[in-house]
C-alpha cells in the first residue's frame, strides 16, 4: 500500500524507503492484518482448520439428506478429512477410480473439489438404476477404471443438488455460490 505523498520518492530510481536496492519498496502490512499462507506447514499446525471441518460436517449432513431422498434409500455419509495439502500431493493421493466434483466458489477464485471413492460412485449409478442396496465397505473391489459416459451423464445429476449443499454448508461462514464446472 503506497500513499499519494510517497508515490514520486518510492517510483524514483535510487530512492526506496531506505533500505535495499535502489528503488526497491518495502511495503508492510497494515495494522491487524495478518498474510495466511494455506501452504505453509504453521498455517495447518496451528489448531487445524476448525471452520473447514464444520463446513464439511455440515455438507455431509446436507447431501445424506439429499441423497437419500433421491435415491430412496437411507445413506450414511461422512467426512473423512480435513487437511491443507498441495493440488500436487492430493492428486496423486487420489486413487482409480475417482469421482472429482469439480465447483467453483464464486466470489472466490479458484475451486472446490468434493472427491467421491470410485466404488462408491459406481454403487450410486447402480441405485440410481434400480439395482440392489450395497453395504459399502473397505473391502469392496472394483473395476479399476475410468468411468463411462454413461455413468458420467448419470452421477452429473447429483452435481445440482450437491452445488446447493455445498452452498448451505458454507452459509454461516461466507456466502459463496457454488458452480459445478466438472466432473473429473
Amino acid at each position: 500500500m503506497v500513499e499519494q505523498s510517497g508515490q514520486h520518492s518510492a517510483l524514483s530510481p535510487g530512492q526506496g524507503t531506505g533500505e535495499g536496492p535502489r528503488g526497491a519498496l518495502h511495503l508492510s502490512e497494515p495494522e491487524g492484518i495478518e498474510s495466511y499462507d494455506l501452504t505453509s506447514k504453521r498455517a495447518a499446525m496451528r489448531g487445524g482448520m476448525a471452520g473447514l471441518e464444520i463446513v464439511g460436517e455440515r455438507f455431509c449432513t446436507a447431501f445424506r439428506r439429499t441423497l437419500s431422498s433421491a435415491l430412496r434409500r437411507a445413506c450414511e455419509i461422512q467426512a473423512v478429512s480435513t487437511e491443507v495439502i498441495k493440488f500436487a500431493d492430493f492428486i496423486l493421493q487420489v486413487p482409480r477410480p475417482t469421482g472429482l466434483f469439480v465447483y467453483q466458489l464464486k466470489p472466490l477464485p479458484g475451486g472446490c473439489a468434493v472427491v467421491i471413492d470410485g466404488h462408491l460412485l459406481l454403487a450410486l449409478v447402480d441405485a440410481m438404476c434400480g439395482g440392489p442396496e450395497k453395504e459399502m465397505g473397505e473391502s469392496i473391489q472394483g473395476p479399476e477404471r475410468d468411468l463411462t459416459q454413461i455413468e458420467l451423464r448419470l452421477l452429473r445429476r447429483l452435481a445440482g443438488p450437491m452445488s446447493e449443499d455445498l452452498g448451505q454448508a458454507w452459509r454461516p461462514l461466507a456466502r459463496l455460490r457454488p458452480e459445478f464446472t466438472q466432473i473429473v
